[in-house]
């Protein structure tokens, strides 16, 4: 995932390990790659959110900005590709990594990307303690494509080497819940330790 700090004006950025600004194209040769990978029916998503940075919505018209920004920069609106990151490559719709601030703004940051477009892919990142802290009430009230769970930095419902109790009996209580309105919910799991800076 490459995080997109959500409150960030008047240009939010995609920061790795250095900040990005979408008016630098710096991204653009990954365009014809996203193309190829959609071609195959493989969905790309913006990762918004992260550990990285600090960052909240602070109220319902913070998330109506920060709704319009993929939506200009990396979802439907192909007339300008010049000024986007990606260049004229359309993504697929966003993916929700929220692991800091306020819960409270996030339902209305999925119902505005909805109101812009029906057909816009929304998952979500939650860590596997349920409920989520950060994506609890979204995933509660709002629709989702997918939400992947992570089973990893809370030992209280992961693995260990000793044994995969904690994670059967999260993942039953996450996949039993009516609490949670996704149409496919995926265990994700930690293979390896490693970040390389794509762009």
């Amino acid at each position: 995932h490459t995080p997109l700090p959500i409150r960030r004006r008047p240009n939010p950025r995609l920061q790795p390990r250095r900040p990005l600004r979408a008016s630098l194209n710096t991204c653009t040769f990954l365009s014809e790659e996203i193309k190829y990978c959609q071609r195959r029916h493989v969905k790309v998503l913006l990762s918004i959110g992260g550990e990285i940075g600090n960052y909240t919505l602070i109220s319902n018209k913070d998330a109506a900005h920060v709704a319009a920004y993929p939506w200009n920069n990396f979802l439907g609106d192909k007339h300008n590709s010049t000024a986007r990151l990606l260049g004229a490559a359309v993504l697929d719709g966003v993916d929700l990594a929220i692991s800091q601030g306020s819960p409270e703004h996030y339902p209305a940051l999925v119902m505005y990307l909805r109101s812009i477009d029906e057909t816009i892919l929304i998952s979500g990142a939650p860590f596997c303690p349920f409920p989520s802290k950060y994506l609890g009430r979204a995933l509660e009230s709002t629709r989702f494509g997918y939400v992947w769970v992570q089973f990893n930095k809370n030992p209280e419902c992961e693995y260990n080497n000793t044994s995969a109790d904690n994670l059967i009996n999260s993942w039953r209580t996450w996949t039993m819940s009516k609490e949670v309105r996704a149409a496919k919910i995926f265990l994700e799991l930690m293979a390896a330790v490693i970040f390389r800076r794509v762009c």
